[in-house]
């Protein structure tokens, strides 16, 4: 590989495949880590159908639980790896804090553990160039939360300790760690909480989303993109956590209110 080397966990998800197409844009060459092979296979594909010379991309299946994996993944990187960002994450599970022990114990294995992982497989190599950048793509529940989402809002906060631990440590030798907070993302699984509210109780959640954000929007995964790579490549970030919530977490208004009264 010829041009500096992304390694990208979480690649096929709707965050992840935003942020390797806008990296792949960007010239890096793209290693890209997912959990289904049926969507590694069609990330393949798409990369084929968007050839660049000099560089090179490949989706490969991790379970970034799977210790032995992660140590084989480092047949597929090489002194051009410059950045690590980690877009994998389970899914918010919704329950009572009482009833979470083995979901948060789950969660955590895979937001905190699989995370650690990924920093010790890139590190020497960022230590060696004596150069790198790590993009965490965290939550806005590592500072605020929902009811009954114990699991997910601790092991987003275990992000924030893990950032400032390398920013603080690492930063000596170069490399630079930092994370991004979206508040809510548009894609598959923000339409899942959205249908099953619909089914459940006829509310529109969506709706209720956009008044509770001063831009009455969304965060669309190309905005995370767009963090990720201002955090890659400015050399001045380092130990910092983006927020991108359009607002939401300046404003005390938690429910919908009339955009009449509002209005100027």
């Amino acid at each position: 590989m010829s041009s500096a080397l992304a390694l990208v966990s979480g690649a096929t998800g709707g965050i992840g495949r935003a942020v390797v197409e806008r990296l792949w844009q960007e010239g890096y060459s793209i290693v890209a880590l997912g959990h289904t092979p049926a969507k590694c296979a069609s990330l393949n594909t798409w990369f084929s159908l968007h050839p660049c010379a000099g560089r090179d991309a490949y989706a490969h299946r991790l379970d970034v639980r799977d210790a032995e994996a992660l140590a084989r993944c480092r047949t597929l990187l090489d002194d051009q790896l410059s950045l690590l960002v980690c877009c994998h994450g389970a899914a918010p599970m919704i329950a009572p804090a009482l009833q979470t022990l083995q979901t948060a114990r789950d969660v955590i294995d895979i937001d905190v553990f699989g995370t650690i992982g990924l920093c010790h497989l890139v590190g020497p190599y960022m230590f060696e160039q004596h150069r790198g950048s790590i993009v965490l793509v965290s939550s806005l529940h590592a500072r605020q939360t929902y009811p009954e989402r114990l699991p997910y809002a601790v092991a987003k906060s275990a992000l924030s300790g893990l950032v400032r631990s390398l920013a603080v440590e690492w930063g000596p030798y170069g490399v630079r760690t930092n994370a991004v907070l979206p508040w809510q993302v548009s894609g598959l699984r923000t339409e899942s909480f959205i249908t099953a509210r619909r089914e459940a109780t006829g509310e529109d959640l969506e709706e209720l989303y956009r008044q509770r954000s001063p831009m009455r929007r969304l965060i669309a995964p190309e905005d995370v993109a767009d963090a990720v790579l201002f955090l890659a490549r400015n050399p001045a970030m380092n130990g910092h956590e983006l927020v991108l919530d359009g607002g939401v977490s300046q404003s005390m208004w938690y429910q919908g209110y009339s955009e009449t009264e509002t209005s100027p």
